[in-house]
């Protein structure tokens, strides 16, 4: 497939223009949450946000919502860098998980819900993927995004993903986010010595979240 490089450029610049063009106010909290150095803070500046492009996805503006999540990602990706720590349980499940990281994983649930849109182009679907990988390329913020089939879920859409995704507020981690709210998220966790968290509404999903892992194991036999 010959890719049009200019509708390609145009795309890339905005997933790896870290300035978030597409909506300078993100870009400006997230800035300042960053310099508070405090990783509940970007929780919260990035959330509103989130919310925003899950709106965007709602109303079918779905070229808007995938630069959104770009931007999100960026910024993740940004963080993870300078404190990765502040990841800890991202690359894998259990019952502690640091606050980041269960932000980012409601993320990464908002964006297999919208690659696996019915709606979605496939000069559309190809652009995602062409992106995200050039941006996991530069940042590896994912990993083997070949290897691990949630991650691999951002690459197919609805009959290839694993995962279910096409009632956003069903899926754990966005549908715990949407649910309760940040703030009450928070409030329910238990923070230890190495900020990592212990929240009982994690506790609660282990079942329904070993039975993606066990999927996960079976599919790299």
């Amino acid at each position: 497939m010959i890719w049009p490089l200019v509708g390609f450029k145009k795309w890339h610049k905005d997933a790896r223009d870290g300035r978030c063009q597409r909506d300078r106010s993100v870009a400006s909290a997230y800035q300042t949450a960053l310099k508070k150095k405090d990783d509940l803070a970007i929780a919260l500046a990035l959330s509103s946000f989130a919310r925003k492009t899950a709106e965007l996805v709602k109303s079918g503006a779905y070229e808007a919502a995938a630069g959104s999540c770009y931007i999100i990602f960026r910024c993740l990706a940004k963080t993870c860098k300078e404190h990765e720590d502040w990841f800890s349980g991202f690359t894998g499940y259990g019952d502690t998980y640091t606050k980041l990281a269960i932000f980012t994983e409601a993320v990464v649930e908002l964006y297999c819900h919208l690659r696996q849109k019915t709606g979605l182009s496939k000069r559309m679907a190809d652009e995602m993927d062409i992106n995200l990988e050039v941006f996991n390329l530069e940042t590896d913020f994912f990993g083997d995004l070949h290897c691990s089939s949630r991650f691999t879920d951002m690459l197919c859409d609805a009959q290839a993903q694993d995962g279910d995704y096409s009632e956003l507020e069903k899926c754990p981690m966005w549908g715990m986010w949407e649910r309760k709210g940040v703030n009450e998220m928070l409030d329910d966790m238990d923070l230890d010595r190495y900020d990592k968290v212990k929240c009982s509404k994690i506790e609660q999903m282990l079942p329904k979240l070993m039975k993606m892992v066990e999927g996960e194991m079976k599919s790299m036999r």
